[in-house]
């Protein structure tokens, strides 16, 4: 990943990473300036890996600031690549259980489109959400949501063919305007063959 100009770097810390964490205006060039040696602003390719499985401390808070990404992981059973997460426009990219409780981090993170990203280590990312109640609350409900997200996600997945890809469309709509077959139907749990078939028959 090739990193951006500066100049860009401090202006996605202090207009979009700050108002992300609710940091208020007055206090958001003291806060950029804090961050601004510590955060890393990137352009990807397509499908460029992002992030690795790995140990918790290795691990990467990011926010999409351009462009599609998606997380996936491998399944320890059959050994398949299953998609877990499709992150959007300003979504946060975070594994609680590993900024949390030191869980290894299990997810391969890339970009689906060319994108732009920002990234701050979980390291630094502590270091900040001591310093500042806001950023604190707000991984708080990140933890929360994500909690609520794979809940969702299991119980989608547990569904007949149809209506597990009937969800799918439901909540990601522009997806398979955006990127492949395979892509979805990794995200389904199913392999392209009978994702394409389990459509063609929906149609």
């Amino acid at each position: 990943m090739k990193p951006i100009n500066m100049p860009e770097h401090y202006t996605a810390i202090h207009d979009t990473l700050l108002p992300f964490f609710d940091i208020p205006e007055e206090r958001r060039a003291q806060v950029a300036n804090e961050l601004f040696p510590r955060a890393r602003i990137y352009h990807t390719t397509r499908y460029q890996l992002l992030e690795d499985p790995g140990v918790a401390e290795d691990g990467q808070f990011m926010l999409v600031l351009q462009g599609l990404a998606d997380s996936y992981y491998r399944c320890g059973f059959t050994g398949k690549l299953w998609g877990r997460h499709v992150y959007y426009r300003r979504d946060p990219i975070f594994a609680p259980e590993s900024y949390c409780r030191g869980e290894a981090r299990t997810d391969y993170i890339r970009a689906l489109e060319p994108s732009t990203v920002l990234s701050i280590s979980y390291t630094s990312l502590r270091a900040l959400a001591e310093r500042h109640s806001e950023v604190k609350a707000k991984l708080q409900l990140l933890r929360v949501r994500n909690t609520q997200h794979l809940l969702d996600y299991n119980l989608r997945n547990t569904l007949p063919a149809d209506a597990r890809i009937r969800a799918f469309l439901e909540k990601h709509p522009t997806l398979p305007h955006r990127t492949t077959a395979s892509v979805c139907a990794m995200h389904n749990h199913m392999s392209r063959y009978w994702y394409s078939k389990t459509i063609k028959e929906m149609t």
